[in-house]
C-alpha cells in the first residue's frame, strides 16, 4: 500500500507501463490506511499501459492505493512495472508568530561590567548584552533597551581607572505585569555569587560580549502608567461636573440678583 504523506490534488497510479503482468490484478484508491472502499470510480486512463489519474484537487485529501492480486499463486504476483505517483496540495504556511503582549510595566537599573571600556562596546556589544540580558531574566529581547553607556570614574581621583576595562550601563527592563517587577528585581539586584557567576556565563555565552565581571544594579526604578479609575469613580466625577457648573451657575444668577436689588 502506498499512501500520500500529506494533503494529494491527484494521484497516478500504474499497474504496468508496457508488459502487462500474467495475472490478473486490480487497483483501488482509499481515503485512508485503514479503509478498503475504493474511492477511484472517476479514476481517468492516461493511455500508456494500465495507468489511471484520480483527480482530487476539488478536496485535497489524504489517501492511498493498494494492489490487489487475483490470482490463486502468489508466486506470480510480481509487479515489475508497479508505480504510485502523488501529486501533493501546497504545504500550509505556519501559523503567524504570536506578538507578546503589550509591556504594562518597567524598571531602570544600572549595573557595571568588566572587560570594556566605553569606546570599545559598540552596537555588537549592545546587542550582544540585551539578547543575554533577556535570556538571563527571562524576557524577550525587545523588553531590553540600552540607555547609555560610560566608563566607570575612579571616585576619589575622578579620572579613568588605570584598566579602563570597566563600564557602567543604563538599561530599561518591559515587563508583562506590575507584579512581574519582582521577579526582575529578584534576579537583578542580588549580591549571591551563584546569580552574578550565571549572569556573567550569559553574557558571555553571546556573540561580540566577554565579560569578566559583573556588579549587580543596587536598586532599581520602577516604571509604571497610573492605573485607570474605576468606573464608578468615572461615572462619580462624569457625573460631579455638571452639578457642579449647574451649582456655579445658581451661585451667580443670585450675586446678581442680590446686586441688582442693592443698586
Amino acid at each position: 500500500m502506498c499512501c500520500s504523506s500529506y494533503y494529494a490534488t491527484e494521484v497516478t497510479f500504474c499497474g504496468y507501463t508496457t508488459t502487462a503482468p500474467s495475472f490478473e490484478y486490480a487497483m483501488h484508491v482509499t481515503s485512508g490506511r485503514t479503509s478498503t472502499t475504493s474511492i477511484s470510480s472517476g479514476a481517468t486512463e492516461t493511455g500508456e499501459g494500465d495507468c489511471k489519474t484520480y483527480d482530487t484537487s476539488a478536496a485535497p485529501a489524504k489517501i492511498c492505493v493498494y494492489t490487489e492480486c487475483q490470482t490463486t499463486d502468489m508466486a506470480d504476483c510480481t509487479f515489475s512495472e508497479h508505480s504510485v505517483t502523488f501529486t501533493h496540495a501546497p504545504w500550509p504556511s505556519p501559523p503567524p508568530t504570536p506578538s507578546p503582549p503589550p509591556a504594562q510595566a518597567a524598571v531602570d537599573a544600572t549595573m557595571e561590567l568588566t572587560g570594556y571600556s566605553a569606546a570599545e562596546f559598540g552596537e555588537a556589544q549592545k546587542t550582544a548584552f540585551k539578547k543575554g540580558m533577556a535570556a538571563y531574566l527571562n524576557v524577550g529581547a525587545d523588553a531590553i533597551t540600552v540607555k547609555s553607556v560610560i566608563d566607570v570614574v575612579d571616585a576619589s581621583r575622578r579620572k579613568l581607572q588605570a584598566a579602563t576595562d570597566k563600564v557602567k550601563i543604563e538599561f530599561t527592563v518591559e515587563t508583562t505585569t506590575y507584579a512581574d517587577i519582582s521577579d526582575v528585581e529578584e534576579k537583578l539586584v542580588t549580591e549571591d555569587s551563584t546569580k552574578l557567576n550565571e549572569m556573567v556565563t550569559t553574557l558571555s555565552a553571546q556573540a561580540d560580549l566577554t565579560v569578566t565581571a559583573v556588579t549587580a544594579p543596587v536598586s532599581l526604578t520602577k516604571l509604571a502608567p497610573p492605573p485607570s479609575p474605576p468606573p464608578e469613580a468615572q461615572a462619580i466625577i462624569s457625573g460631579a461636573i455638571p452639578r457642579l457648573t449647574r451649582l456655579l451657575s445658581i451661585v451667580s444668577l443670585l450675586c446678581a440678583v442680590s446686586m441688582t436689588y442693592v443698586l
